[in-house]
């Protein structure tokens, strides 16, 4: 495990034998985080299924994901060229391929800024 003191995260690395991971793609949108110093806003949405991709692809090579992840961001892209651009104020969403490792979750949160 690495502990860093800068950011209090835990990184649990798993054995290389034991590693695998997940392909998925998702609808992001923004939404409002609250008012504080003016506002701020983070990505969150939910996991969808592409045509002729599966909802989540699971690899046990870190090559393989990565390519079937440039492939599923590719047809993403094309699906986003006639949308509005996230940051837009018109926009729905923007479709997102994005690889995990191990868990896949059914929504996506990105970090965003905490006050208090």
């Amino acid at each position: 495990m690495t502990y860093e003191t800068e950011n209090p995260v835990i990184i649990a690395e798993q054995p290389e034998a034991d590693k695998w991971w997940k392909v998925a793609a998702y609808l992001i949108e923004l939404r409002y985080g609250g008012p504080e110093e003016g506002g701020w806003w983070y990505r969150a949405g939910d996991r969808v299924t592409i045509e002729g991709f599966e909802e989540i692809q699971t690899f046990h090579n870190e090559d393989a994901a990565q390519e079937y992840l440039e492939k599923l961001a590719a047809v993403c892209g094309k699906m986003n060229e006639k949308r509005p651009k996230l940051s837009s104020v018109n926009s729905n969403g923007c479709y997102f391929a994005i690889r995990f490792e191990r868990k896949c979750p059914p929504s996506y949160y990105s970090e965003h800024s905490h006050y208090e």
